[in-house]
């Protein structure tokens, strides 16, 4: 990870086959593999289902595609919520475990890894941030049970044991483990829909989860593919703030100072140079790379020294490739490793 210009992915790709996802994943020639979630296998590897495992109260209707909470009892909500709590404060790491039915790249992906009998210098796993999954998750009623602050509590501690899981297993296959917190539902952040959620209330979710994996030594980063207020992200706890940099580059110039905070105290931005999201396989390296120019350029002019920014930069796709088609993702990771190439150089 102390190379310039280190290069990972998102999570999802578009394979419905666990084991050929993993090879997709393993021969992309990525400085740090990551475990493929793959949302068109089925229902519960979408991103609220698949990391929804454990919640109190938690209904799941595949046939239907839907997934809630059932909150309507007070009785076993009650229940359900203790059960959690003494789970969890018994330090019950299995509590945030993945089912192979939800998850089930992950379980290729670490059969692969254990096969080759090789320790790799970092591995990426990647849970569905804790705001996604609380703004994204409804009760009976649709109502989100962000808006219920227990069982928002619980969704904050579910995502930070999940996290932990993950890190708990990847650890025996490398030297460094890191942990992406997925948040797209943050590019909504300041919109009508949220109003009544502050950066405050961002901040100390990602902090109550971002502290204890930086106890066992994960290296934690947030994903969020979408415009927002990034100075929320740069200014909490995590190491690497990744970013669709194709769209949004621009905008990271405008939260300059806080940027340059961030990259003081050893952070890193991991630049979404590749586009996945409407990506027509027409991209260029030359494009990409003056895309990533044209920021340097720009956060130059505000301070930053280019060569920091160099040094601590990972490059990414700008998001998951899931949802595009399977030709125009494998010609997402060829177009990352030879704009690694060229920057490096």
């Amino acid at each position: 990870m102390d190379e310039p210009f280190t290069t990972t992915g998102i999570g999802s790709v578009p394979l419905t086959d666990p084991v050929e996802a993993t090879r997709f994943v393993l021969d992309a020639g990525l400085d740090i593999p990551f475990w493929p979630q793959l949302p068109k296998r089925a229902f519960r590897e979408l991103m609220v289902p698949q990391c929804a495992e454990g919640l109190p109260c938690l209904e799941i209707s595949p046939s239907d595609k839907r997934v809630w909470l059932d909150l309507s009892d007070p009785d076993r909500k009650a229940n359900e919520l203790a059960a959690f709590y003494e789970r969890y404060l018994g330090g019950d790491l299995d509590l945030g475990a993945m089912s192979a039915d939800h998850a089930a790249g992950w379980y290729a992906f670490i059969e692969a890894i254990a096969c080759e009998g090789r320790s790799y210098p970092a591995l990426k796993g990647h849970v569905t941030g804790p705001m996604t999954m609380a703004l994204g998750l409804n009760d009976q009623d649709g109502k989100p049970v962000y808006y219920d602050a227990d069982v928002f509590d619980c969704v904050v501690k579910l995502v930070e044991l999940k996290a932990r899981w993950q890190a708990a297993r990847l650890r025996e296959h490398c030297d460094k483990v890191v942990i992406f917190l997925d948040e797209p539902v943050l590019a909504a952040f300041g919109s009508s829909a949220y109003l009544s959620i502050t950066d405050k209330h961002v901040i100390g979710a990602i902090e109550q989860i971002v502290e204890p994996l930086h106890a066992e030594g994960v290296v934690v980063g947030v994903h969020c593919c979408g415009n927002t207020d990034w100075a929320m992200f740069l200014r909490s706890g995590i190491d690497i703030l990744s970013f669709d940099a194709f769209q949004y580059a621009g905008s990271l110039v405008l939260y300059a100072d806080a940027a340059g905070e961030f990259l003081a105290r050893g952070g890193r931005l991991a630049w979404g140079l590749v586009p996945t999201v409407g990506f027509m396989g027409t991209a260029t390296v030359e494009q990409v790379q003056q895309v990533w120019s044209n920021a340097v350029t720009a956060l130059s002019a505000k301070g930053i020294d280019p060569g920091v920014l160099a040094r601590q930069a990972i490059l990414t796709p700008s998001c998951g490739t899931g949802t595009i088609p399977q030709d125009r993702a494998r010609q997402v990771f060829p177009l990352l490793r030879e704009l690694r190439e060229r920057l490096r150089a």
